[in-house]
């Protein structure tokens, strides 16, 4: 059993220890023979004797042991301790699952439009334009000749799409046949402005033949009715004969002698030596069916106006 001693005790022994307890006055002889390097090295034996006095008291259990508290109590032998820790990124929470990537965007149609247009629809898409540009003889200028990736393909990770567009000097070349020149798409967008009520009219012919194709379906106009787009006639049932021409935004391609259908492109329209140049006009775009194809055959003589004009549509 451990016995503790009293207070007054304890103050006592350290005090004998440290040589506190003086026994008789020192000595004159020490006062003026080094009195400031005995009182030195007084003070070390002092604070080394305190210290050893204050390590026997403790190995002899005379002074109280503060409990051990939390993680100072000791472990057994062989156990190891490990803090759990939690990684969390700044912002996240544990509870809520982390959001869904953004899917990839498809890259819009954008051939045989207008630069703006291309950057407009890109836009839409959340895309972006590198536009690049390219000299095309047979195309009209800033139109957009090709693009990368192409329609309908996954857009690239970094969301911009590579748009070549023909410069400010494209058009004015001299075009093989199939190719449409700069001449053959304003005629047609003449055409189109005239069929969808924006302005002008197209340069027809004093006569312009009108037909219904694989039909017996004929009419001639003279360039009078032909000018006047009430007084064109109608289609089987009462519709608009020039429909996929219509709309304002209408999107069409045209393409020089090639008898281009809903499932290809069968053959010519005519001789590359005949002096009659014939333009087709169909969509541009994608179609849910072949019943929604059309296409204008226009017949442009040797002086640049209009002699016929037959329709082709997928259902009449």
């Amino acid at each position: 059993m451990t016995r503790q001693l009293p207070e007054s005790d304890l103050v006592a022994l350290l005090e004998d220890a440290g040589g506190r307890r003086r026994v008789g006055p020192a000595p004159l002889a020490a006062v003026h023979h080094g009195a400031r390097h005995r009182r030195r090295r007084r003070a070390a034996a002092t604070g080394l004797a305190a210290a050893g006095a204050l390590a026997a008291v403790v190995a002899l259990g005379l002074l109280p042991t503060p409990e051990p508290r939390g993680h100072d109590v000791p472990a057994p032998a062989g156990t190891t301790h490990s803090t759990p820790t939690a990684t969390l990124t700044s912002g996240s929470d544990p509870l809520t699952p982390p959001a869904p990537r953004r899917p990839r965007a498809s890259v819009p149609i954008l051939k045989d439009r207008t630069e703006a247009e291309a950057r407009e629809r890109l836009a839409q898409s959340g895309l972006e334009a590198r536009i690049v540009t390219r000299h095309e003889p047979c195309r009209p200028a800033d139109t957009v000749v090709d693009h990368r990736p192409g329609a309908a393909r996954p857009a690239p990770a970094d969301r911009v799409v590579t748009v070549v567009v023909s410069d400010a000097t494209s058009g004015t070349g001299d075009c093989p046949q199939g190719v449409a020149s700069q001449h053959d798409h304003e005629l047609v967008a003449a055409v189109h402005r005239w069929a969808s009520g924006q302005q002008g009219t197209a340069p027809w012919a004093p006569v312009v033949r009108v037909a219904l194709a694989e039909t017996d379906t004929r009419w001639d106009l003279p360039e009078r009715t032909a000018r006047d787009r009430a007084r064109w006639p109608r289609a089987p049932g009462g519709g608009d004969l020039l429909a996929g021409l219509a709309a304002p935004d209408a999107r069409y391609r045209v393409d020089v002698g090639a008898a281009r259908t809903c499932a290809g492109t069968p053959g010519y329209l005519s001789d590359s030596d005949s002096e009659t140049r014939y333009l087709r006009v169909s969509p541009a775009g994608p179609l849910g069916s072949c019943l929604e194809w059309w296409a204008v055959d226009l017949e442009v003589g040797a002086v640049g106006q209009i002699d016929a004009v037959t329709v082709h549509r997928g259902e009449w």
